[in-house]
């Protein structure tokens, strides 16, 4: 899916909600050994259902390799982390994340 899909889903958010969607997209930061190029974290709730989804692109610090990290789980416990795609072009890696972001955002998770 194009970034162009993601901003008609964003539209249709809107329109449900009422709410302007703000990206989550931080200016590069660096935590630890690895460069965060984006970022989101996305949230599901529904009845007795609370779930929490986090996507990141990050790059190691010689930036030779493109990681999508995800971490996830039920909202306020401990979320379980796993990298998604490795990748040696950051394309690729942004294509990844706006994927599982489009993804998510289709079954119900909003921007928070």
């Amino acid at each position: 899916m194009s970034i162009l899909g993601g901003f008609f889903l964003d539209n249709a958010l809107q329109q449900v909600t009422g709410k302007t969607p703000v990206a989550k997209t931080p200016v590069t930061k660096k935590t630890g050994d690895v460069t965060v190029l984006q970022s989101v974290h996305l949230r599901y709730k529904q009845g007795t259902s609370d779930k929490d989804y986090h996507i990141e692109v990050v790059s190691d610090p010689s930036q030779t390799e493109y990681l999508v990290k995800v971490k996830y789980g039920r909202h306020g416990s401990k979320l379980k982390e796993i990298v998604k795609d490795r990748s040696q072009f950051r394309s690729v890696a942004d294509q990844k994340f706006y994927r599982l972001r489009n993804e998510k955002q289709r079954k119900g998770y909003i921007s928070v």
